[in-house]
């Protein structure tokens, strides 16, 4: 069954609902590529005794002469090499070498079993745990909260290196800690100010709050001084819709749609977009366009559309756009379709045929809310007072979220109606969950007029 949104006799009409969680960005691949990042694996060759293991005569003398090969670009022969030696069941640095070289010729799996030895082998091995974090990272979804704890394993060994922190950063925002993850992105940029992950991270951090001004700030200079990224350019369309700088967000839409970079639900948003605050007739040809293209394949995205129209009281481009689509490409939502239809149809001039189709929709579910508060408000406008109170009653009980609604619609029938006793009865329940000065006055008023009519 399609989901609806909530209507209100009293629109207080929302441009665009946005997402309240917004999926922050990963990691990218290009980090694992950066010089940073690499600069900060290689070091990782490199011995550290304080948070490693003593390396006796032979790890020494074997680990040089790895030294010699991997600098002559042979990583196999290198992996060959370590794997073939007796210390490999022994060493913690000779098992943390496999793991160095295997991650570079993409054997990941041979990486995390080697780093793991050697944590196991030497439990203190600060770049064991963050290199086997890395592992775990390059699949996110699976591996966050593993890396997650070796981070953490790292710094408490007294790591800060900028990849280290940068990578924690990344987990404590993936996990929502967003305090700090601001943190970590912000020490992670002493060192490495010109990382863009980093900033990224840190506007995530940003948007994540809230804080959409501090993070357009940095998205826009990123968009400025970085190649073209459509997911950032997105992101800043996104930005600016929250900011309401709708004519700022159309220009960023518009570069994408230019680009082709802006899928089908994108192309939707910038034809609301445009409807509401910039070219009605641009906004028009574009839903025209992916509608009659078939580009929207989601039922739910088609309907908030078409719902769209409706609630900018654009009824003739609601019915036109209806019309371009077929009812056999809805057949796990045809009662979304129809009820659609009807909706579009009951705001036209023929309220008296879709009127039927809503009885018919409501007959398949007799709790839809706004079906039933929807056929209320027409056959209160025909004049059928009566039938009108009896739906917006069961609109109350019913489902979708128009409780409140068909709550309000009902109490001001029965005022109309001279029903005031009935109607101050509601408007206590409505009280309750709207004291705003506007209603407090309203039910005043009716008091008012109950004593009157005494």
């Amino acid at each position: 069954m399609m989901t609806k949104t909530v209507i209100f006799s009293f629109f207080s009409l929302a441009l665009i609902q946005l997402s309240s969680a917004v999926e922050p960005l990963p990691i990218s691949k290009n980090y694992w590529k950066s010089d940073a990042f690499l600069k900060s694996f290689n070091g990782s060759y490199r011995v550290n005794a304080k948070v490693e293991p003593y390396l006796e005569t032979k790890e020494r003398e074997l680990l040089v002469s790895i030294q010699a090969l991997m600098a002559k670009g042979d990583r196999k022969g290198a992996l060959k090499k370590l794997q073939a030696s007796k210390l490999a069941k022994s060493s913690a640095s000779v098992m943390f070498n496999i793991g160095n070289v295997a991650f570079e010729l993409g054997d990941l799996e041979l990486s995390k079993t080697s780093y793991l030895a050697a944590i196991k082998k030497f439990p203190n091995y600060l770049r064991a745990h963050q290199n086997l974090a890395v592992v775990y990272l390059r699949d996110e979804k699976k591996g966050l909260n593993d890396a997650y704890k070796h981070l953490l394993e790292a710094v408490k060994l007294g790591g800060a290196n900028a990849s280290l922190l940068g990578m924690l950063g990344n987990c404590h925002l993936q996990k929502e800690n967003y305090g700090a993850a601001m943190l970590a992105f912000k020490n992670a940029q002493l060192t490495e100010p010109e990382t863009l992950e980093w900033k990224v991270g840190e506007a995530e951090c940003h948007r994540a709050i809230g804080d959409f001004e501090a993070a357009l700030r940095i998205f826009k200079n990123i968009t400025l001084t970085q190649k073209y990224e459509p997911q950032y350019e997105f992101i800043l369309a996104d930005l600016y819709e929250r900011l309401e700088r709708y004519e700022d967000a159309i220009t960023v839409y518009e570069l994408l749609r230019r680009k082709g970079s802006l899928d089908a639900e994108g192309k939707a948003r910038l034809g609301k977009l445009q409807l509401m605050e910039g070219s009605r007739s641009l906004g028009a040809d574009l839903l025209r366009e992916i509608l009659k293209e078939g580009e929207l394949k989601e039922a739910g995205t088609i309907f908030d559309l078409l719902e769209y129209t409706i609630l900018l009281d654009d009824i003739p481009l609601a019915e036109e756009l209806y019309k371009l689509l077929d009812i056999k490409d809805f057949k796990k939502d045809e009662y979304g379709f129809k009820f659609m239809g009807a909706w579009i149809g009951l705001k036209s001039d023929r309220k008296d045929e879709a009127a039927k189709v809503m009885e018919q929709v409501i007959a398949k579910n007799p709790l839809d809310g706004q079906a039933l508060y929807l056929l209320a408000q027409y056959e209160e406008d025909r004049g059928a007072k009566d039938k009108a109170l009896l739906l917006y009653a069961q609109a109350v009980k019913g489902s979708g979220g128009n409780k409140f609604t068909a709550m309000r619609a009902q109490a001001r029938l029965l005022v109309d109606m001279k029903r005031y006793k009935e109607a101050l009865k509601i408007l206590s329940i409505f009280k309750r969950v709207d004291g705003y000065q506007e209603t407090l006055e309203y039910i005043k008023a009716v008091e008012a007029l109950y004593e009157a009519s005494k």
